[in-house]
């Protein structure tokens, strides 16, 4: 009996060898961040295989913020984490996320002004860095300062991997926009712009990637205009963040050159995509990525950058 025992063992130890890397990889908990809008914890309870961690600001006459507008009633942040999970979720069935959350955005209770603390920004990419994040979605758009290169090229130095949003055209936002047009960061455009808001000279200089809107009828946007926020850019930007999430279960991405390469092989060409508003070198579309990670074939260029692999070097 004892050396039945004894043969048992061998064998599961030999079999744990061999599989060890495969299984570490499979089981690997993701670590994404964003940066939105203060987050409310209840409205994401019921999420199964998520856990969120969030961190909020505050500052002498200001509070943190919530909304876009008064004209809200879903706080952007929420709808926002939401759609990153659902996004991570269904190209990556069955794995753990886990989203950190930082809202540096404070609003005046007395004006409704809201502003962005910069460097409170730069300490939520320090929490990120610290907490494990790689990959990190931010919706905001700003004006170029220093302030906000500062944090950005901090955050680049720690590894991580901004993608961020390209904005919706010169009426809602400025042009260039701010933090995307920092070539350390991944900008992130929608396909759903309009033609008028979506004249920018130098656009594909700082759109990366364009992001397929869902549809939405225009039955149900008049019976819920806040509808519109799903074809935005801040939108697009967390889908591409829950599709890097996702492949982040079976590749292991150190810096913004391994999610870049990722990307730009599986992203669809733009003259293969169709005659819609899209930017960039490619679309991501959250269908071909799911079947690239359910597929049993690898593409040779992406070999060297399998958790196995890596784990295995």
């Amino acid at each position: 009996m004892a050396l039945v025992n004894v043969s048992r063992w061998i064998g599961i130890l030999a079999l744990a060898v061999v599989i060890g890397p495969w299984a570490a990889a499979w089981a690997a908990t993701v670590k994404v961040g964003l940066v939105d809008f203060a987050l409310r914890h209840d409205t994401l309870k019921a999420l199964d295989n998520v856990k969120v961690r969030s961190i909020t600001f505050e500052s002498t006459g200001f509070s943190p913020a919530r909304y876009q507008s008064a004209q809200n009633r879903r706080g952007h942040g929420d709808v926002m984490a939401a759609e990153l999970i659902e996004v991570f979720r269904s190209t990556a069935p069955g794995h753990t996320l886990e989203l950190y959350v930082a809202s540096p955005f404070l609003e005046n209770s007395e004006t409704g002004r809201q502003v962005i603390d910069f460097d409170q920004l730069e300490f939520a990419y320090e929490w990120f860095a610290r907490q494990g994040v790689k990959i990190v979605a931010q919706t905001f758009v700003a004006k170029d300062n220093p302030k906000l290169e500062a944090a950005v090229a901090a955050a680049a130095d720690k590894g991580l991997v901004i993608l961020t949003s390209a904005g919706n055209g010169p009426r809602q936002n400025v042009v260039p926009p701010f933090p995307a047009g920092y070539a350390s960061t991944i900008g992130i455009s929608t396909t759903a712009l309009e033609s008028e808001l979506s004249l920018e000279d130098q656009r594909n200089d700082y759109v990366r990637y364009s992001v397929k809107a869902p549809s939405v009828s225009a039955l149900k946007l008049r019976q819920d205009p806040e509808l519109a926020v799903m074809s935005g850019s801040s939108r697009a930007t967390v889908a591409a963040a829950g599709l890097l999430g996702a492949l982040a279960t079976r590749y292991r991405l150190d810096n913004r050159e391994d999610a870049t390469l990722l990307l730009d092989t599986l992203a669809v060409p733009m003259a293969q995509f169709g005659p819609e508003n899209a930017y960039g070198l490619g679309v991501l579309m959250t269908d071909m990525i799911a079947e690239h990670l359910r597929a049993p074939g690898l593409m040779p260029e992406l070999k060297h950058l399998l958790l196995s692999e890596r784990m295995s070097a």
